[in-house]
């Protein structure tokens, strides 16, 4: 039940929900690219879902790869509206939306032993007794099938001349496998909302970061951008650029033509930015789409710390936040995510940092503010990203009542 208004954070987190169920492995339309990986990519096997999802049922008929598509506006309406989502891809799959052709360096960690097979065929003289050619064996419909890699390529074989050709054919085989048809789909569903021009100004890193913000939290960042309250008053005497490009700066190929993308990525340049010319949107590279899509998880504690304000009566040296830091320099990353969860609705941070978190009006500040019975939970406004913290009387029973509030994610409230 709504206290009165959304002013953005349910919409944060209807991305962070929407997003973490449909790319989730379980359903069978992405996969872990690996066994100790957990960014994800399109799977192999996603045409094979049964279409009796109950969620997508009415909507099935409408065309066969409805749920890719899906993912592409879910994706595109997260970029539109620069939401994060709770989601990480792998490299290739960033390629994948820039639609730049993927090399066997993308591939060394979303499948080592390919990469080091073609590596050594590199690295090494083609010895002719292996016979090798160019076709490949993959498995279709259970079944083992032999595919020529180029016309005639059962009767072409692999050679020191030739064997660079062979390599970059496997690559693109790899990416493609049993995965064209679904990444067609998903890049017409990302098509239909953001123009596919524009999409090529980024590098994966920007795309990452902006998509899915930071998985670490950095305290003093987070602090330094929490407003305090006294009443009407707010004690501001944090400097908002001091930490806007720290983190991104040695992942960027063009500053200038990034900070370009930042000053336009709103919905009104979004939609004007189609009549660009193409060739200008080039320059970006896949690095930079990542950071812009999926932002960043790294939590730098000092940073949260810096950008945090106070009000009610809390201050910096206040024993009440002084116990409070303590207690988030003692939580482990994941706990630290599902405060700033609690809190602001998404567990990434932006790109620029802790002072760059979004509220209902554009950047607002981590905020704690001085509220409640000493009895009472915290509680959080996730559309202004703050939290009411009661003026408790001890360490034990702030620790106690913050990690209640934050696990059993209750107290939630919309002004």
């Amino acid at each position: 039940m709504f206290l009165n208004l959304d002013y953005g954070g349910p919409s944060r987190e209807l991305f962070y929900l929407l997003s973490r169920e449909l790319f989730h492995p379980y359903y069978g339309l992405f996969e872990y690219s690996a066994p100790n990986q957990y960014t994800v990519q399109i799977s192999p096997h996603s045409n094979l879902v049964q279409q009796e999802m109950q969620w997508l049922n009415s909507l099935k008929r409408r065309c066969g790869m409805f749920r890719m598509e899906l993912a592409g506006r879910v994706l595109g309406l997260a970029l539109l509206h620069r939401c994060l989502i709770d989601t990480f891809f792998t490299r290739t799959f960033y390629k994948m939306l820039l639609e730049q052709p993927v090399t066997l360096h993308d591939l060394q960690d979303v499948d080592p032993e390919f990469y080091r097979s073609m590596m050594w065929i590199r690295e090494n003289p083609v010895d002719p007794s292996l016979g090798m050619t160019f076709i490949v064996t993959e498995e279709e419909n259970g079944q083992v099938v032999e595919k020529e890699l180029l016309p005639n390529g059962d009767e072409l074989e692999v050679a020191d001349h030739n064997k660079e050709e062979f390599i970059s054919l496997m690559v693109k085989w790899r990416i493609e496998r049993g995965v064209q048809r679904q990444s067609q789909a998903l890049l017409r569903g990302l098509h239909q909302i953001i123009d596919r021009d524009f999409l090529r100004v980024f590098t994966v890193e920007q795309v990452e970061l902006v998509l899915s913000g930071s998985r670490e939290i950095d305290l003093e960042d987070w602090r330094k951008n929490t407003e305090y309250r006294v009443g009407a008053r707010i004690f501001d005497n944090f400097h908002r650029n001091h930490t806007r490009w720290r983190k991104v700066k040695s992942t960027l190929c063009n500053q200038t033509n990034f900070r370009l993308f930042v000053a336009v990525a709103t919905p009104i340049h979004l939609y004007a930015l189609t009549i660009i010319d193409r060739d200008f949107l080039r320059v970006f590279t896949v690095e930079q789409v990542e950071l812009v899509l999926s932002g960043s998880r790294e939590i730098d504690l000092e940073d949260w710390r810096k950008n945090t304000e106070y009000r009610g009566g809390y201050f910096d040296e206040h024993v009440v936040i002084e116990w409070f830091w303590d207690r988030v320099a003692q939580m482990s990353n994941a706990e630290r995510l599902k405060l700033l969860q609690f809190v602001t609705g998404t567990s990434s941070i932006p790109f620029e940092g802790f002072a760059m978190l979004r509220g209902s009006n554009g950047p607002k500040r981590f905020t704690i503010e001085k509220w409640g019975e000493e009895s009472a939970l915290p509680r959080a406004h996730t559309c202004f990203n703050r939290l009411d913290l009661p003026s408790y009387p001890t360490r034990h029973i702030l620790k106690a009542k913050l990690h209640t509030a934050i696990m059993e994610g209750i107290n939630y409230a919309i002004e």
